[in-house]
């Protein structure tokens, strides 16, 4: 079996593509159970709680018309956090629990309440304290976990293994020696069978390529494909889906008349996968504070949003879409802009690695965040303007750079140009499309 997150700009791509030679369809089949998330992998801690809602609503649309769905019926939605950074309402003001159930959570046939489960890293669980509920310290990290927030909502939670991370590429894990096959022969003679080993990574390095090659000496780009059949062939190591587990060590339990069969309950403050919490110095806050004090090209003249006395900081940018957008009417155009500003901020705050700078292509992201207030104006045109019925023209700032673009416009038809060049910026339809215009786009291509 298998679970892979696939984020909405590239299953569009996929979908556009005609099905990709079937791949959408093999993505349909019992093999392969989806792990749902954002549309476009922002840092989702750092951002307005709309914007999370908007994002998880929109990517989750997209699975369930494409692929019927991110988990069958019966099990609960597995969700993947942007490079597993998550933060709990003690460091942020509002529930991202809550705000996850409620565009995940769902019922089961027997009309039982199933919470979405996230996926963290094994690093975390060691962070903080916890307990089984009968008193008893938890320091297993590969038992399924429950996690409230303030009001009573859950997720369910469950940890990627460091050591399975280490050794599925580049390492031959049939060797008797190999440390992941250790711990799978060790956990197939533990009396607690109700453990899960989870190895997740990104797909490049499971497929051997960009730069992934260390390990074991000798070993083939292909050892991926060898660890799955050599697991995959071993009668004492059961392959299960992460939903399937939540299902028996989670929901079952809490459902059954035992409230001490209930899953261990953990609070997590702050997570980070751990070479990510050594490049960030031990808090992707110090990576953040650098992109919202960092003033974006071509916005010397935008405005202060956050109050750092810094014009026009990445952080200004993506709040002017944001409170346009929120100030637009909901229709097919600002609809436009929600996804913009969404997959605009794509891995928030990026650096180069430890020590660097904000990274490049991030920069040419983030500056595009502000065009969603382009999408605003064409939403209150499509919704109001237009039906004054004669040709006007408009002069007012729409993308946060501090000069006025120009907007022409009539009962048909809205165009956006800016001061300087002879380009639309953008152009909408009465239908509600944006027909001309490049604004989710890298300036590299």
């Amino acid at each position: 079996p298998l679970d892979i997150h696939i984020s909405g700009p590239l299953l569009q791509s996929f979908t556009w593509m005609q099905n990709d030679r079937g791949l959408i369809n093999r993505l349909r089949g019992d093999v392969v159970n989806i792990v749902g998330g954002t549309y476009a992998e922002h840092i989702i801690p750092y951002v307005e709680r709309s914007i999370n809602k908007f994002s998880l609503w929109y990517a989750k649309s997209l699975y369930d018309s494409i692929l019927g769905g991110v988990s069958w019926p019966d099990l609960p939605n597995v969700i993947w956090i942007p490079e597993r950074i998550f933060k709990s309402e003690l460091l942020m003001p509002y529930s991202l629990i809550k705000v996850l159930n409620e565009e995940y959570g769902k019922y089961d046939s027997q009309g039982r309440y199933l919470a979405p489960c996230i996926v963290l890293d094994d690093n975390v669980h060691d962070w903080y304290e916890h307990y089984f509920p009968d008193g008893t310290r938890c320091t297993n990290s590969r038992k399924v976990h429950r996690m409230f927030d303030n009001e009573g909502n859950y997720v369910f939670v469950v940890f990627i293994q460091r050591v399975a991370r280490d050794q599925m590429v580049w390492n031959d894990v049939s060797q008797p020696s190999n440390p992941l096959h250790q711990l799978l022969a060790s956990l197939a003679n533990d009396p607690d069978q109700e453990q899960i080993v989870i190895y997740g990574d990104d797909w490049e390095k499971a497929a051997g390529v960009a730069g992934w090659d260390f390990g074991q000496p000798g070993v083939p780009a292909w050892s991926y494909d060898h660890n799955i059949s050599f697991l995959k062939s071993q009668s004492w190591i059961q392959p299960v889906h992460i939903a399937e587990a939540v299902k028996w060590w989670g929901v079952e339990k809490i459902y059954d008349s035992d409230p001490y069969n209930d899953p261990p309950t953990i609070t997590i403050h702050y997570s980070a996968y751990p070479e990510l919490h050594d490049w960030t110095g031990g808090n992707y806050d110090n990576w953040y504070y650098d992109f919202k004090n960092t003033q974006a090209w071509g916005c010397t003249n935008g405005p202060d949003l956050n109050g750092n006395e810094i014009q026009g900081d990445y952080e200004d940018l993506w709040i002017f879409g944001h409170n346009e957008l929120m100030n637009a009417p909901d229709n097919e155009i600002s609809k436009l802009g929600w996804i913009t500003l969404t997959s605009m901020l794509y891995e928030t705050a990026w650096h180069t690695g430890p020590g660097g700078e904000l990274v490049y292509w991030g920069k040419n992201l983030w500056n595009h965040t502000r065009y969603a207030g382009i999408f605003a104006f064409g939403a209150r045109w499509l919704d109001s303007l237009r039906l004054f019925g004669i040709a006007r023209i408009d002069s007012l700032d729409l993308d946060a750079d501090g000069e006025k673009e120009y907007a022409l416009y009539n009962d048909k038809i809205c165009l956006i140009f800016d001061k300087r060049g002879g380009r639309a910026l953008a152009l909408f339809t009465s239908e509600g499309k944006c027909v001309a215009g490049n604004l989710m786009s890298n300036w590299n291509g």
